[in-house]
């Protein structure tokens, strides 16, 4: 997911910190130092499933997200690009 969200992102100045953020994040999870120790999974999803989870509302986000202390971070218009058409 990271890398999609990337992926779509990139080049846009309005999503530019919610990149780099999720670059970070995608370096970091997949370093030594990453905070995932042991991932296990169960169910029709198993395969798909990969230690961290990042919540991705189904629909488009709720305009509350531009109230919410990290708003600043780009991850309202992020969010908003991942849910478009």
């Amino acid at each position: 997911m990271l890398g999609i969200l990337i992926k779509k992102n990139r080049g846009d100045s309005d999503a530019a910190k919610a990149v780099e953020a999720a670059t970070a994040l995608r370096d970091w999870l997949q370093s030594d130092n990453s905070p995932v120790i042991r991932n296990a999974v169960s169910g029709k999803f198993a395969g798909k499933a990969h230690g961290v989870s990042i919540y991705i509302p189904r629909e488009q986000p709720s305009p509350l997200y531009k109230d919410l202390d990290f708003h600043s971070t780009g991850w309202y218009t992020t969010v908003k690009k991942i849910r478009e058409p």
